[in-house]
């Protein structure tokens, strides 16, 4: 993190759950999501990143929300395709590698954007049956 970026982060854990997947992975798709947050809440010079858990009966959900650009409807349905990018900086790996990894856990990542306001990502994990 650079100076100030720690305080653009607001954690709202209300409910919790756990889920089957890799530690490692799951940890490099949440630097993706913030990093590339990161990045456009810059370049607006303005916004701020949201995190919350939500639980349902299908599905557990972490949703990751920043109030920087927001993407385009153009753009939306392809920011999971690989080598996808809009910036210099990108090779489109990242969000294609958070699409396979929420795969691998036989869940779903989603996208919703109004551009120029918000982008939220909604990481969907399957709900673990108690035994």
């Amino acid at each position: 993190f650079f100076s100030g970026d720690k305080e653009l982060i607001h954690l709202n854990i209300k409910e919790d759950f756990q889920f089957y997947g890799n530690e490692l992975l799951t940890i490099h798709v949440l630097f993706n999501l913030i990093k590339n947050s990161l990045y456009y809440i810059k370049s607006a010079r303005k916004g701020e990143i949201t995190i919350w858990l939500t639980v349902n009966d299908s599905f557990n959900c972490l949703h990751f929300k920043d109030t920087g650009k927001g993407v385009s409807q153009e753009i939306l349905p392809h920011i999971f395709d690989l080598f996808y990018s809009k910036t210099s900086q990108g090779y489109g790996l990242g969000l294609a590698f958070c699409a396979m990894v929420m795969k691998s856990y036989s869940g779903h990542i989603k996208c919703e954007s109004v551009e120029g306001s918000y982008i939220e990502f909604i990481l969907k994990f399957l709900k673990i049956k108690e035994v």
